[in-house]
């Protein structure tokens, strides 16, 4: 498939396989904006999408590309959670 030139988002989380997907995509050509989804975590339960953000913030700025935020965490509480 031909990438150059298409504009793609790549969902972050941190880890080595999402990294690695943008990488190849932005190597390839394509124009790669990362994106990290904020999900809904229960009171009491750890939350540990702050560290996970900004690994995933680091994987953007090693990589050169733009790196937005989505809070999904109201949809996926009632769409997940409370279905």
């Amino acid at each position: 498939m031909d990438v150059k030139g298409k504009r793609i988002f790549v969902g972050l989380s941190g880890g080595v396989d999402s990294a690695v997907s943008a990488a190849l995509l932005k190597n390839a050509g394509a124009e790669v904006t990362g994106v990290f989804i904020k999900g809904w975590y229960p009171p009491g339960m750890p939350c540990t999408w702050a560290s996970e953000r900004r690994d995933a913030m680091r994987v953007a700025a090693r990589l050169h590309i733009p790196f937005l935020t989505l809070d999904a965490s109201t949809e996926y509480k009632k769409s997940v959670i409370d279905y």
